[in-house]
C-alpha cells in the first residue's frame, strides 16, 4: 500500500535528483560552494579489505601469494596520500580460527596495528557469522560441517550461535589484551555482523534479533566505551535495527546513543531502472514511494531515539562495464556524494561516508593506470576531508 507521505517524498525527490545530477557537471569549486553546508559535517572514509587486494593482484598480474608489505603499501596510500582518516577493517571468523579451533590473528593484525598506532579511528567489523566482502559469510568449514543440517535462521538456540558467541568471547579477549590503551582510543566503533537481516552469502543465514542483541551485549561488556554500528541492506533492515535500539532503551542495558545505524547504499547496478536527466531509480526514489521505512524515516527516528547514521558502504568498485559505479566517473562521484548528503544523512550532523572498493585507487596509483577522473575524484574527496 502507498501512503500520502511516501507519494509528496517521492514526488518532490525527482526535481531534486534532477538536480543533483546537474549539479554533478558543476567545476569542483563551484560543486562544494553549492554545497558548503550539506559537506560540513561529513567525512569520507572507507573499507580496507587484504582479501580484496589479493584478489585484485591475481587477477590483475598474475600474482598468487601478496605480501603484507604489498598490502600495507596499499593502506599507507589510502591514509597518508588519500586523507583516509574513517576506515573499517573486517574479520573472517574463517581466517582466525586454525581447523584445530586456535586462535591466529596474524592474517589482520599488520593492517589494524598500523591503523591504531596512526591514530586512524578504526570501525572494526567482527562478525562472528557475517563480514563485509563476498560472500559476506566466513564460518570455519568445521563449524559449517557440524551445522549442515541446521536451520538457516540464526537464534539463540542455533547451534551456530553458541560457538559463534564463544569464538566472539575468544576475540573480543584478544583484541584488548593485545593493543594498549592508547592504540585501542582509536578503535571506535565495533560491528557486529554485516547485513545481519540480509539474505546474503552462500549458507543464506538470516540473523535475528535476539541473537544480534545478544553479540552486542558481548561487545558492550568488553568495550563499554566503543560505538555499535549495525548496518543495513539500504533501508530494508531498518524494521529489525530499529526493534534491537528501542530494545536496549527499554532494558536500559547499553546507551541508545552509542548506535550508529549504517546504510549500504548501492545507487547504480545493471539491474536499475535508468531515466534520462534522473540517472539509476535507486533505493532513495523506491523507497520514497513503496516502504514506509524510508531514509526520511530514517532520520526522524534518529533524532528521536538519539542514534547516529552512516553510510557503511558507498557504491565505488571500479569493476569496468559490469557495475556502472561512479569510481570510474567524477560526475558520478560528485552525484553520488551530494545524493547521500541530501538524502540520506542528517545535514546539522553529518557522518561518515565510507567509499567501497577505494582500495582499488591506491592499486591504480601504483600501476600508474590512474585517469584523469580518478585524479579528480581523489581532490574531490581530499577537499571535503580538509575543511
Amino acid at each position: 500500500m502507498v501512503h500520502m507521505l511516501d507519494i509528496k517524498n517521492w514526488i518532490t525527490n525527482l526535481p531534486k535528483q534532477y538536480r543533483t545530477h546537474q549539479n554533478a557537471d558543476l567545476p569542483l569549486d563551484q560543486y562544494l560552494a553549492y554545497y558548503s553546508s550539506e559537506f560540513e559535517n561529513i567525512r569520507i572514509g572507507c573499507s580496507f579489505s587484504p582479501d580484496l587486494i589479493d584478489q585484485i593482484y591475481k587477477v590483475e598480474n598474475g600474482i598468487q601469494n601478496v605480501t603484507v608489505e604489498q598490502k600495507l603499501e596499499i593502506l599507507k596510500i589510502l591514509i597518508h596520500e588519500y586523507g583516509m582518516q574513517d576506515i573499517r577493517l573486517g574479520i573472517k571468523w574463517s581466517k582466525v580460527v586454525t581447523a584445530h579451533g586456535k586462535l591466529d590473528f596474524s592474517s589482520y593484525h599488520p593492517y589494524l596495528e598500523y591503523c591504531l598506532s596512526h591514530k586512524v579511528a578504526v570501525c572494526l567489523n567482527i562478525g562472528p557469522i557475517k563480514t563485509f566482502g563476498w560472500p559476506e559469510e566466513y564460518v570455519p568449514n568445521h563449524i559449517l560441517d557440524s551445522i549442515k543440517d541446521s536451520d538457516r535462521t540464526v537464534d539463540l538456540s542455533s547451534k551456530i550461535a553458541k560457538y559463534a558467541l564463544e569464538y566472539l568471547d575468544i576475540l573480543l579477549s584478544h583484541i584488548k589484551k593485545t593493543y594498549t590503551k592508547k592504540q585501542l582510543q582509536y578503535l571506535t566503533i565495533i560491528q557486529p555482523e554485516n547485513e545481519a537481516f540480509n539474505v546474503f552469502g552462500k549458507q543464506e543465514f538470516v540473523l535475528t534479533p535476539d541473537y544480534l542483541y545478544e553479540v552486542i551485549k558481548k561487545i558492550v561488556t568488553v568495550f563499554p566505551d566503543k560505538k555499535i554500528l549495525i548496518n543495513s541492506s539500504e533501508t530494508h533492515n531498518l524494521p529489525e535495527i530499529t526493534q534491537i535500539i528501542k530494545q536496549s532503551k527499554t532494558q536500559n542495558e547499553i546507551s541508545v546513543d552509542q548506535f550508529i545505524v549504517g546504510i549500504n547504499y548501492y545507487y547504480n547496478l545493471p539491474y536499475f531502472l535508468k531515466i534520462p536527466k534522473l540517472g539509476p531509480v535507486d533505493n532513495i526514489t523506491i523507497a520514497n514511494i513503496f516502504q514506509r521505512r524510508t531514509h526520511e524515516y530514517n532520520k526522524r527516528n534518529a533524532k528521536k531515539l538519539g542514534y547516529a547514521i552512516e553510510v557503511t558502504e558507498a557504491q565505488f568498485e571500479q569493476w569496468g562495464s559490469a557495475y556502472l559505479s561512479p569510481g570510474n566517473s567524477h560526475h558520478e562521484a560528485k552525484y553520488l556524494l551530494a545524493r547521500i548528503a541530501e538524502n540520506i544523512l542528517i545535514k546539522d550532523i553529518g557522518g561518515v561516508i565510507r567509499l567501497w572498493g577505494f582500495e582499488r585507487y591506491a592499486k591504480k596509483q601504483l600501476d600508474n593506470t590512474l585517469t584523469q577522473d580518478h585524479i579528480r575524484n581523489i581532490e574531490l574527496i581530499k577537499r571535503i576531508n580538509k575543511k
